[in-house]
């Protein structure tokens, strides 16, 4: 199965000064974690995925580029409600970052292609999934059904990256999103560890470049997945 979708995001890769200055405030976030909680923490945190909203802006006009920087925006105001000390912080982040995911999953079904090779991915990923969701239920409380939401929608844009047309890079950085998600869920409801903050957000970070990077690279009309 293959959508007719084969109009690229955008002509160009992200230009390198967008990269080093995502790099730099990704950098500069994590380097200040041991500071945590500092006046302006939260803006720094969601700095580079500015930068990526901005890149963003310049793609094409259409559905695509619509739909990346939903999901960017998503991701950010997640990013944003998790820095507040409230109860409701935490679900409302979880919600935010839901929608990105949906959104994500939307933004990658437009390039599907059937691919068996990929069916290995795929079974990891459901194992995954299924695997935490034994661990994480019982341990959830009234977050339960949030969290099965949640999971739900990180699956599907596991799955629709899986078989994304054009290339590897958005299976990996989805791939590394779902660490960066399986971290949180080890560090909050199974078994905190050191430098749990700093591992989730590395992962998290590079997750998001990765997709980024993978949407926006040159598409072909008619490409083998494969090639790019």
């Amino acid at each position: 199965m293959q959508t007719s979708d084969t109009a690229p995001v955008s002509s160009t890769r992200p230009y390198r000064p967008f990269l080093i200055l995502f790099a730099g405030f990704a950098i500069l976030y994590l380097a200040l974690l041991p500071l945590y909680p500092y006046p302006g923490d939260a803006v720094l945190k969601v700095a580079p995925i500015l930068v990526l909203v901005w890149q963003a802006t310049k793609f094409a006009p259409g559905p695509q580029r619509l739909l990346l920087l939903a999901a960017l925006i998503f991701s950010g105001l997640g990013d944003v409600i998790l820095t507040l000390s409230t109860p409701w912080a935490f679900p409302a982040g979880l919600g935010s970052f839901l929608i990105a995911q949906l959104v994500y999953a939307g933004l990658f079904f437009r390039s599907f292609t059937w691919q068996a090779t990929r069916l290995f991915f795929l079974l990891v990923l459901l194992i995954h999934a299924s695997y935490f969701a034994t661990l994480l239920m019982p341990r959830a409380g009234d977050l339960a059904f949030a969290i099965s939401a949640y999971l739900a929608a990180i699956s599907l844009m596991g799955i629709a990256s899986i078989f994304y047309r054009y290339n590897y890079l958005v299976m990996l950085g989805a791939a590394i999103f779902i660490v960066s998600d399986t971290l949180i869920a080890v560090n909050k409801f199974l078994l905190p560890f050191a430098g749990a903050d700093l591992a989730i957000m590395a992962t998290y970070y590079l997750a998001q470049i990765l997709i980024f990077q993978g949407v926006s690279a040159p598409k072909k009309p008619g490409a083998n997945p494969h090639e790019n």
